[in-house]
């Protein structure tokens, strides 16, 4: 029997940049999911490995000869990744989704649902290269060369964060902080790091330019999918406040939601 599969193409946030060579244009044609990847979706991992290995199959003609990936999305950006992930729940579950949102003036919170296909995209300027700059950090004078988390580093440090914790037990803290840090920083004023030399400069960073470096690198979180996202009016009709809701980008997002 011939397989009826619902294909689109997706064009990635960052297609006019080239981040991943020159070799691929940044545009996908995806299928939508299927038994086999509801089953994969529901098998218990990590967001980010269970993810990865269905957006990888979802992929139409994805697959070398010897069963390996010709484009493997471990190698995409936070947003890349994100944004192949909206496409493949609208395919595959409809647009409908159910969130909680918030009211900022009279603090109720209450369950919307919306739709995902009028969500908007912020696209990677044609012009931007990594190492990006960040800085010069206020109190030590440093310049930071940066780059995009990979789906590989969300991978790695999951497993890391695990290990650190199972043999640290009174670690305190998320030990993600500094290991996002160890992967986004490339270079200070021109000189490359490794993990390494990189993660012996985060701990002597000064915690005023720590806080400066976040608010200067999630400035990338303006690229793909706008997760933060408003309302036009509350629930509670003496309210004027204007809800807000956030996409949230884990396992919940593809909780299917096939109600009418």
């Amino acid at each position: 029997m011939a397989r009826n599969l619902i294909t689109e193409t997706l064009v990635l946030p960052s297609a006019a940049t080239h981040l991943y060579g020159d070799q691929f244009d940044g545009h996908l044609t995806l299928r939508a999911m299927t038994t086999d990847e509801e089953r994969m979706r529901l098998s218990g991992q990590s967001f980010y490995q269970t993810m990865s290995a269905i957006v990888n199959e979802c992929i139409v003609d994805n697959k070398n000869p010897d069963g390996t990936y010709k484009l493997d999305c471990v190698a995409f950006t936070d947003f890349d990744f994100f944004a192949v992930c909206v496409k493949l729940r609208i395919m595959s579950y409809g647009p409908k989704y159910r969130t909680i949102a918030t009211c900022p003036k009279c603090g109720r919170k209450f369950q919307t649902s919306v739709n995902l296909a009028d969500l908007a995209y912020n696209l990677v300027p044609e012009d931007f290269t990594e190492p990006y700059t960040v800085g010069p950090l206020p109190l030590s004078g440093d310049t930071l060369g940066c780059r995009f988390l990979r789906i590989k580093d969300r991978i790695d440090i999951e497993k890391q964060r695990d290990i650190i914790l199972a043999n640290n037990p009174k670690y305190q803290g998320d030990p993600t902080f500094n290991l996002e840090m160890e992967r986004r920083i490339m270079e200070v004023n021109g000189k490359p790091l490794d993990y390494i030399t990189a993660g012996d400069y985060i701990r002597d960073m000064v915690a005023g330019d720590s806080v400066v470096y976040h608010e200067e690198v999630d400035k990338s979180k303006d690229f793909g999918v706008i997760l933060f996202n408003l309302l036009d009016h509350c629930e509670d009709e003496d309210c004027d406040g204007q809800p807000f809701w956030i996409l949230r980008a884990d396992r919940e997002f593809f909780r299917p939601c096939l109600d009418s």
